[in-house]
This record gives structure tokens, sequence and C-alpha cells, in this order.
């Protein structure tokens, strides 16, 4: 794979859920599964640039068993915790018709060797027992070295119960990247797609373990 797309692979790995993922306990005891992904925007490369938007739905066993809020609460605090800077928040906010909390983060990701500077406007909402909604938008990447190509990432993901520990997860991740100059086309959205495919099912047991052990 080409080294520019290896690096966008990493920082797409450590934005997945808002960061480089935590260290928590028992993640051999999540059962979890996920259905073949869908790309339901693109894949397709216009004017120079890579755009797709590719969803996925999963269901777990929740470990920790102390709901919503609980996971809410960790989710706000690891945002603030892996902060480079707050611009704001965390601010009480309605997204999604839930209550939920609103930040605007600047995080540094490392990507194989590359720093990636991001900054992004974060919500976490939850009515406490039927939904809980993520969604973190970026709106600035600055970027070294292999790594500059890559221009947004965008990460939304709602659970719902399906009846007493067991829970559904709907994912969604967006991306644009720029095409370097004298890769092909074809070749170019190929590797991206490669990339893309290839990599989610490592991000998927990311997610749902970090999130099973704090739901």
């Amino acid at each position: 794979m080409d080294p520019i797309i290896q690096t966008i692979a990493a920082a797409w790995a450590a934005f997945w859920l808002g960061g480089q993922p935590a260290t928590v306990s028992h993640i051999d005891d999540v059962q979890w599964d996920c259905q073949q992904a869908q790309w339901t925007n693109g894949p397709a490369v216009s004017g120079g640039e890579f755009r797709g938007t590719i969803e996925v739905d999963c269901e777990f066993d929740a470990v920790a068993g102390t709901g919503f809020n609980s996971l809410q609460q960790y989710l706000v605090d690891k945002a603030v915790k892996e902060a480079k800077t707050v611009h704001a928040g965390p601010t009480d906010v309605t997204f999604q018709g839930l209550p939920g909390k609103y930040l605007d983060v600047t995080a540094d990701l490392s990507a194989q060797g590359n720093t990636v500077t991001v900054r992004a406007d974060i919500n976490l909402a939850t009515d406490g027992s039927n939904r809980l909604v993520s969604s973190s938008k970026t709106k600035n990447i600055t970027a070294t070295g292999q790594a500059k190509n890559l221009k947004k990432m965008d990460m939304d993901f709602e659970i719902q119960p399906k009846g007493g520990a067991h829970y559904a997860v709907h994912a969604a991740s967006s991306m644009v990247v720029t095409k370097p100059g004298l890769v092909p086309t074809g070749i170019f959205k190929n590797q991206v797609v490669k990339m893309i495919e290839d990599g989610l099912p490592d991000q998927e047991k990311s997610m749902i373990e970090e999130v099973a052990n704090h739901l």
C-alpha cells in the first residue's frame, strides 16, 4: 500500500472514537457481531478529492452494566483529557432531540511518525435509557508529512438497547482525501477504498470493546 495511504489509515484509526483507544478491562468478555459495511455516499474521486461515507450495523453485549449516562460521561471526560486545546465546552445542548454535551476541541493524533492536528465539534447526547448518539465533525485538519493529504474525517454512531445487556450500534464514517498529483485516479480510489474496508473490522472491534466496557 502507498505510504501516504498507510499514514492516513493510521490517522483514521486514531480518530475512530475520538482519539487513541483507552485501556479497558474485561475486553475478552465482550460479545459482538457486525454486518457487512455499506458505502452510502460514493466512494468517488471528483475535483482531485476522494469522498466517501461507509456505514455499519453491529450488536454487542455490555460489560459494565452502568448505562447510557455513565457512557456519555466517560466519552465527555475522554474528549477533554485527550484534547490539546478545549475551545468550548462541555456545554449543555439539545442534540437530535436529546439532552447532550457539546465540545469544540483540538487534538493531536499520531500516524506513523506524522502528527495530525484535528479540530472537531463533538456532540454526545442521551436520554439515559433509549438512545445515545455521538457525533464528531472535523472542521480543520493540519498534518505533517504524508498525512497532509487528509482533509476531513467525520464519525457518528448511535446506540440503542435490544433487551437486557444487549445493544445495537449504527456507525458511519466519512473521509475526504486529496489525491497526490502523480497517482492515477482509479488507483488512488481503489487504494483508499481498500484501506478503509480492510481497517474497518479493527475499528469496529476497538469501538465496541471500549463502549461495552463503559456501558
